[in-house]
């Protein structure tokens, strides 16, 4: 199992650098709508998020999934779960690849599908379909990204079956920060829609603080079931010392 080890170590890199990053994005994201900061400082705030966030998500994003596939690959040597873990988030890749692809055709088909005529028509059907693609992909990936990680977890209770309770636990926090990370993007549309309520502000700044707390439990859980599974593995494979001399 020593394979194991050394790709679930590889992966708590990648997990310590996406929460550092997470945490930080969601306190930015809800900075953004408080009403105790200085107009300045807010447009500041936003400026930064604006120009540097969609960058360092990327960049972010791109560092940590490396690592963890490297991770993957390495632990997926000892058990099969890793394995099906990895081969998910290379489908998931593929799939935010055309993501991005029917992005750009959506985007650009709406941009001239001003035009008269047949093209007109045919750019305006071009955006629709492209558009439903990318949604659809964008769907496909979660359900990828869910299936890689209940890989993952089922695989460290099958070599460590101690951490049972810890797994479960590590599982719904990581549902409940996916469904937040999903959902907040939105809300600065319905920010918008519900300004003249009052409510807007509010609800976009709980909603972000919820997301960083089960981001941040998540995190720190996958640590400590990671930690967890190979100090049990460790212990699993040490020979116990014998206590009676051989007859």
């Amino acid at each position: 199992m020593q394979n194991a080890k050394k790709g679930l170590k590889l992966m708590t890199i990648s997990i310590i650098i996406m929460m550092v990053y997470t945490v930080i994005y969601s306190i930015l994201m809800s900075l953004t709508a408080s009403d105790k900061l200085s107009p300045e400082l807010l447009e500041r705030l936003f400026m930064f998020f604006v120009t540097f966030g969609i960058l360092g998500s990327a960049l972010i994003q791109v560092i940590t999934y490396v690592i963890a596939m490297v991770g993957l690959k390495i632990a997926g040597k000892d058990n099969e779960c890793f394995k099906k873990a990895r081969k998910a988030k290379l489908f998931s890749l593929i799939l935010s690849a055309i993501g991005v692809v029917a992005g750009i055709v959506c985007v650009l088909a709406f941009l001239f599908s001003n035009q008269e005529g047949d093209a007109g028509k045919i750019l305006a059907i071009l955006g629709e379909g492209s558009f439903f693609v990318s949604a659809g992909t964008n769907v496909l990936m979660i359900v990828t990204e869910v299936i890689a990680f209940h890989s993952i977890t089922k695989g460290c209770r099958e070599i460590a079956p101690t951490v049972g309770g810890i797994s479960i636990a590590t599982y719904a926090f990581y549902i409940i920060a996916l469904v937040l990370n999903v959902i907040l993007p939105v809300f600065p549309l319905a920010m918008n829609m519900l300004q003249a309520s009052g409510i807007g502000t509010k609800l976009i700044t709980v909603v972000g603080y919820v997301e960083t707390l089960a981001s941040t439990a998540y995190s720190v859980l996958y640590i400590v079931l990671i930690f967890v599974t190979t100090g049990n593995m460790k212990k699993k494979e040490e020979p116990k010392m014998r206590t009676k001399l051989p007859r």
